[in-house]
């Protein structure tokens, strides 16, 4: 019995460390939504419809994405068996001597939220990206 016991143990810490032995996310975009003027999600359409991106796990920095690489990100959750991975994204402007560089008019905050339901078993997990008033869902892969 205690043998049965030690096996299962191994077994579930080896699942995990292998589940968590990934350095990135590679996410593609299969649909975008708005809210319309009445609050129903209608369709919205992206320049580059079907997107990809990568984020990576650790620090949140996304490449190729919606966000600048001057965004703040910060990961709130890293996602495991029973956890979507959780990352917030704010854009909050440049102040170079008292002028906002880099934005034609006042400043703006912009913030998205990106979930990756990481408990989903399998290699491709599907995400959410909030952007603002924009949704976009799909699909990621781990990347080593």
């Amino acid at each position: 019995m205690r043998i049965a016991i030690a096996a299962l143990v191994l077994l579930i810490l080896c699942a995990s460390a292998s589940a968590q032995n990934f350095s990135s996310y590679k996410c593609k975009i299969n649909q975008s939504l708005e809210p319309g003027k009445e609050g129903s999600a209608q369709p919205y359409t992206l320049a580059n419809p079907h997107k990809e991106f990568i984020v990576d796990r650790a620090s949140g920095r996304m490449l190729g994405g919606t966000v600048s690489e001057v965004w703040n990100h910060q990961v709130w959750d890293r996602g495991s068996d029973q956890q979507s991975y959780k990352a917030i994204y704010s854009s909050i402007p440049l102040i170079h001597l008292g002028r906002i560089v880099g934005a034609g008019g006042p400043p703006y905050l912009n913030v998205q939220l990106l979930q990756i339901g990481e408990y989903e078993q399998g290699a491709v997990k599907p995400f959410l990206l909030v952007d603002g008033m924009k949704m976009h869902m799909g699909t990621c892969t781990h990347l080593r």
